[in-house]
């Protein structure tokens, strides 16, 4: 053996890793290993918020030497870049202009390059810009023993790591879409011929929703949780008004999509907060005229013989982003 194939020994990824998604209601934990190209999900458990910032009781049997971490931080900057050409030595210096920040700002900024031009062929490149601010709470939770931190990264991002495993990878459509509801934004992100090519963050999340409905009624939140959850009354028109500026903004992002890269995408994957309201739903598939699903990650062909708890069974969705956070790392190149 070489010391080059040493030293890649050594550096080589986990192969046993914790993925955590720290939501402002839960915590979502998995464990997954990697034996060669198979993945094997180990189990799963969604641990309510606290507001604390201590040490969160990971189960023993969902503990690796590893965790990779994400989270929602609605004061992060995500965008999809395009450049001209080849992407040069500056460009690592301008990604503070690129995404909008001041570069004096304590900001943990990293990027993925999706494809890189040559010649008059554009650069895309998703750059990311989370506040340290917001990084150091997470990561003080794990300031020593194990599990150890290998990665953080944005909840939403981490996410799309499973749905391309799934719908983006292994179909045969031209496009595909995943719309992430969270408490106080949502996320678009949409794939065309196999390659992301929108995200777009709107401020509009499902606590908004809760709100108006809320106001509308004059009710208490629980009560309007229940009539979002059960769909025992038709509140269609106020769900309508309500969703009227956000769905508009998702419509042009899909048309301008679909346009651009000569596509059209057929079936809207969800996940997030809109899976307790089918109204909200069913109003995405009236105005969108396509299918609005909710994302199952254990859909995709690496978790498919994958059987989660039946206390979570019916909440697969909410283990997307923990599940990629976990992928990202397991399938990550040495």
């Amino acid at each position: 053996m070489s010391f080059k194939d040493l030293t890649a020994k050594w550096k080589r990824s986990p192969s046993d890793v914790t993925g955590i998604d720290f939501g402002q209601s839960a915590s979502k934990i998995v464990r997954l290993q990697k034996n060669g190209d198979a993945i094997t999900f180990v189990g799963a458990e969604i641990v309510p918020a606290d507001g604390s910032e201590v040490v969160i009781p990971i189960p023993h049997r969902l503990s690796a030497r590893h965790v990779s971490i994400c989270l929602s931080a609605v004061s992060s900057t995500t965008k999809l870049l395009t450049l001209p050409g080849a992407i040069d030595s500056t460009f690592e210096a301008n990604l503070p202009k690129h995404l909008g920040v001041d570069p004096q700002a304590d900001n943990r900024i990293s990027y993925t390059v999706i494809t890189e031009g040559t010649g008059r062929a554009e650069s895309r490149v998703l750059a990311i810009a989370l506040p340290e601010a917001d990084a150091r709470p997470v990561m003080q939770r794990f300031a020593s023993g194990l599990p150890a931190p290998y990665s953080l990264e944005i909840a939403a991002i981490a996410a799309l790591t499973t749905f391309r495993a799934g719908p983006v990878l292994n179909s045969t459509e031209a496009a595909a879409a995943l719309l992430d509801f969270g408490m106080q934004t949502t996320t678009l992100s949409i794939f065309a011929k196999k390659a992301l090519v929108l995200v777009r963050r709107f401020d509009f999340g499902i606590q908004k929703l809760l709100d108006r409905v809320v106001s509308a009624l004059h009710i208490d939140a629980a009560t309007a949780l229940n009539i979002l959850s059960d769909n025992a009354f038709d509140i269609s028109e106020l769900i309508t008004e309500i969703m009227g500026p956000f769905s508009s903004q998702v419509i042009v992002s899909r048309d301008f999509v679909e346009r651009r890269e000569n596509c059209s995408l057929k079936t809207l994957h969800c996940i997030g907060g809109i899976g307790t309201a089918p109204a909200a739903i069913q109003e995405l598939e009236r105005v969108l005229s396509l299918s609005v699903e909710m994302f199952d990650p254990f859909s995709i062909p690496l978790l498919k013989t994958a059987k989660p708890d039946a206390s979570i069974d019916t909440q697969r969705w909410r283990l997307t982003a923990a599940i990629g956070a976990a992928l990202g790392t397991l399938q990550e190149e040495s």
